[in-house]
């Protein structure tokens, strides 16, 4: 929620971003706290998955003390968008917030402000939920303010200056091996409609004939039904996989990569994971095989989710060892190297049953899959910077 309203009415000049803030001041309070509860504000970790991962990647730009390490799970920095106080995504929204609260849109601004305040929160968010997620709405709102700003510009333009938080020492991230199965099945991008709908939604302004040729679109397959459609490996799984995970998180693997921080001199390490792993009592049949956000319910040993001397159990407790070990030294596993994009791109993949194995990227990749990679990477800058309502 940013607009120009907001922005004269702030003390700062800034709008937009509350969320981003309001971690800002939890993770300010870890550190002026943690200690009486027996913890260490000089090794603080902070995570998140998806979105979450997507503020993660904001935080990263953040300049003071606040933690040092990070993971990100399934999201990057340009997963979503950056966007201006003044585009027309952000005025759309805060109109149609008056509208629904019958604020006439002809009061003077601080009027406007003022009765908004009075509404309860709770109706603030019943409205945000009925409006729906629409992915295109969420994102950071890019800061002019010469008072106080963070997001001067996209986070991720920041980190390639080398302006990352000097507190970060490592980083970790990565991403499940299916991360767009259970976007296909939702969008049935396996039907004509559904596939154009994920380019209308994700890619409005991308060459589409580029795409079509990376990502060959559906014929409409009368035979097919949800249990024998192959949701993993449709174009439309593939497309969103690449565009919303896999693109950015190489990208500011990139962003990283062999360089050091512009003030202290030092590196940031990086480590690179693809997780495999199913639930078929989440999936039922459908075969989403590892779908976003299967990550969650095995980081924190879900455990009514299957049996206990299952495939599951077992990657588990492999993906709990190493996320505590990471908070504590910085390192998920002793065995692990660094990832080094143009150097040595070593990527861990962690396999059905805690199974680990370390493959090089520029050889365990096919042809197709560099190219659908490269061009998202190339694409990310326009797609970052959406300023356009696209419904």
């Amino acid at each position: 929620m940013a607009c120009q309203d907001l922005v004269e009415d702030d003390s700062e000049d800034l709008a937009g971003n509350y969320g981003a803030y309001d971690c800002i001041a939890m993770l300010q309070w870890v550190q002026d706290n943690i200690r009486a509860f027996g913890g260490n504000p000089d090794n603080v970790t902070i995570f998140g998955e998806s979105a979450g991962a997507f503020l993660v990647g904001a935080l990263l730009v953040t300049q003071q003390k606040l933690f040092k390490q990070a993971i990100l799970q399934s999201g990057a920095p340009e997963t979503l968008t950056h966007r201006s106080v003044d585009s027309s995504i952000n005025r759309e929204y805060f109109e149609s917030l008056l509208q629904h609260f019958n604020i006439p849109h002809g009061l003077a601004s601080e009027q406007r402000i003022k009765l908004l305040k009075e509404i309860p929160t709770s109706k603030i968010m019943e409205f945000v939920s009925a409006r729906g997620a629409v992915v295109n709405d969420y994102g950071l709102t890019i800061e002019e303010s010469v008072k106080s700003s963070i997001w001067t510009k996209p986070a991720i333009e920041l980190i390639k200056e080398r302006k990352w938080n000097p507190h970060l020492k490592s980083l970790l991230m990565g991403h499940t091996k299916d991360e767009g199965s259970i976007f296909a099945f939702f969008f049935q991008t396996t039907t004509k409609e559904g596939y154009e709908h994920v380019l209308r939604k994700r890619c409005p302004f991308s060459p589409q004939n580029k795409i079509e040729k990376l990502y060959p679109p559906p014929e409409d397959l009368e035979t097919q039904t949800p249990l024998t459609t192959d949701w993993k490996n449709c174009a439309g799984s593939r497309l969103i996989a690449d565009q919303l995970c896999e693109s950015p998180m190489e990208n500011l693997a990139m962003s990283f990569d062999e360089v050091k921080h512009h003030v202290t001199g030092e590196p940031c390490k990086l480590f690179f994971y693809q997780l495999n792993e199913n639930l078929p009592s989440i999936d039922r049949g459908l075969d989403w095989g590892a779908f976003h956000t299967i990550d969650l319910p095995l980081i924190f040993n879900i455990k009514t989710l299957w049996d206990s001397n299952s495939d599951q159990a077992k990657t588990s407790a492999v993906l709990g060892r190493m996320w505590a070990d990471f908070a504590q030294t910085g390192c998920p596993d002793p065995s692990w190297p660094n990832y080094a994009p143009s150097a040595s791109p070593m990527k861990f993949f962690i396999e059905s049953g805690g199974k680990v194995f370390v493959d090089d990227m520029r050889t365990s990749r096919t042809e197709l899959q560099k190219r659908r990679v490269q061009f998202w990477i190339g694409q990310l800058p326009h797609i970052v910077k959406l300023k356009e309502i696209v419904r």
